[in-house]
């Protein structure tokens, strides 16, 4: 019973964290504010993450379990070649954006002020560069990879294609659909990356 009233807790002041990161996108969100939010003490909040670091680290990995995010990833895990893996992970890193932008945003904001939002953002953003990284590797085997191009070149041409602030200036200050960037993108991809060699 301990056991589930610490599990209880423990969502409760995750839950709290990630409405706060979504509604306050211009200043630091601190330990005493999601104490507030989630109706309990500091010390409370403290005795379930010792730091902020640990708690923004937590709601991203409690927002990608809701979201299912292996199960999303599955397509462009089992994708059977290069261009189809390269098109399986943009749909689904577009899919993610769509709705964990508003975090990625907040942490954004935070990052030149805050070291730990700072640290959870670069290790959500690698996460998805590993990402680029399979693909083009597995467009590397299929043989098809552009010579122009090493992978770790082309991994990072593909990963600054993703970049969040691409997606923030093609979504929502352009106005592209969600199906507009996936399109355009993956042609932009394809089209960089893939030769005849």
């Amino acid at each position: 019973m301990h056991s589930e009233i610490k599990q209880k807790t423990r969502a409760l002041i995750l839950e709290a964290s990630l409405q706060l990161l979504n509604r306050r996108q211009t200043s630091s969100v601190n330990m005493a504010d999601i104490a507030k939010a989630a109706g309990v003490s500091r010390q409370t909040v403290y005795l379930h993450f010792s730091n902020r670091a640990e708690l923004l680290a937590a709601t991203l990995s409690y927002i990608d379990a809701k979201l299912e995010l292996q199960v999303r990833l599955q397509p462009a895990i089992e994708a059977r070649t290069g261009a189809k893996k390269i098109s399986a992970f943009i749909q689904f890193w577009a899919d993610y954006l769509n709705e964990i932008y508003p975090v990625l945003y907040a942490l954004m904001r935070m990052q030149h002020e805050d070291d730990a939002a700072a640290d959870v953002l670069s290790d959500k953003l690698l996460t998805a560069k590993d990402g680029c990284r399979d693909a083009v590797s597995a467009l590397d085997d299929d043989g098809f990879l552009d010579l122009r191009w090493s992978k770790d070149t082309a991994t990072d041409i593909l990963w600054m294609l993703l970049s969040v602030d691409n997606w923030s200036m093609l979504v929502i200050e352009s106005g592209w659909s969600k199906q507009q960037y996936v399109d355009h993108i993956t042609y932009a991809a394809k089209k960089t990356l893939i030769g005849v060699n």
